[in-house]
């Protein structure tokens, strides 16, 4: 039994809360190391971007394939 290779079934308000826990996470840690982090935006915006495009791209398939 290996948990990483099990499906989960989420409602779409679960994935929200657990989106919502882990946004007000990264605002509190980025309130707290505001100035640790500042030097490093430009690379914390390269990531945000990167991913964001990508997990668009999966999803985007994933919709056409459903059709």
């Amino acid at each position: 039994m290996n948990p990483l290779n099990r499906k989960l079934v989420w409602a779409n308000w679960q994935f929200a809360l657990l989106k919502l826990s882990m946004l007000s996470l990264g605002l509190i840690i980025g309130a707290c190391f505001a100035d640790l982090f500042k030097p490093y935006l430009w690379l914390l915006g390269v990531v945000f971007l990167v991913t964001t495009v990508w997990v668009t791209v999966l999803w985007l398939r994933a919709m056409r394939q459903a059709t």
